[in-house]
C-alpha cells in the first residue's frame, strides 16, 4: 500500500512578495504626488475650503491604501482565500468613501469639487499604479524551485 502524496503547497514565491511590497510603497509615492498636486491646485483655486477637501481627501486616501497593504499582505500569507481578500479590499474602499463623504457633510465650509476631483484621482491613481508596478518589477510566472538542502 503506497502512501497518500502530500497535497502541493500553496505557497507565493520570495519574487512575487519582493514584487507585491514594491507595487505597494510605488503606489503610495504616487498617491503622495497626486495629494501634493491637488494640493496646490485647490490652493490656488479656491483657497482655504479646497485645502480643506484636499486634507480630508488625504485621510481617505491613506485609509484606502492601508486596506491595499492588509489585503495584499492577507493574500501573500493566505493565497487560497484569494478572492476574500480582494473582496475584503473592495469593500473597505467602499465604506471609507461612503465614510468620508459622511465626514465632509459635517464638515461647513469645504469644496465638494475639490473633494470629489481629489478622491477620483487618488482611486483612479492606485487603480493605474499598482499594475504598472507589478509589471515592471518583471516578476517570472513561476518562481525557480527552492533548493531543498538550503
Amino acid at each position: 500500500m503506497s502512501k497518500p502524496e502530500p497535497p502541493p503547497e500553496n505557497r507565493i514565491g520570495p519574487l512575487t512578495k519582493k514584487a507585491v511590497k514594491y507595487s505597494l510603497k510605488f503606489t503610495a509615492l504616487a498617491m503622495l504626488v497626486t495629494l501634493i498636486l491637488a494640493a496646490l491646485i485647490a490652493a490656488l483655486a479656491t483657497g482655504i475650503p479646497g485645502l480643506k477637501a484636499v486634507g480630508l481627501s488625504a485621510a481617505a486616501g491613506a485609509a484606502m491604501m492601508l486596506a491595499t497593504a492588509a489585503s495584499h499582505t492577507f493574500t501573500i500569507n493566505h493565497p487560497d482565500l484569494m478572492m476574500a481578500g480582494m473582496g475584503g479590499d473592495f469593500l473597505c474602499k467602499i465604506l471609507i468613501l461612503l465614510g468620508t463623504l459622511a465626514v465632509a457633510r459635517a464638515i461647513p465650509d469645504l469644496n465638494p469639487m475639490v473633494i470629489f476631483l481629489t478622491m477620483l484621482a487618488l482611486i483612479l491613481v492606485q487603480t493605474v499604479a499598482f499594475p504598472v508596478a507589478v509589471t515592471r518589477a518583471r516578476v517570472p510566472l513561476l518562481d525557480p524551485p527552492e533548493d531543498e538542502n538550503s
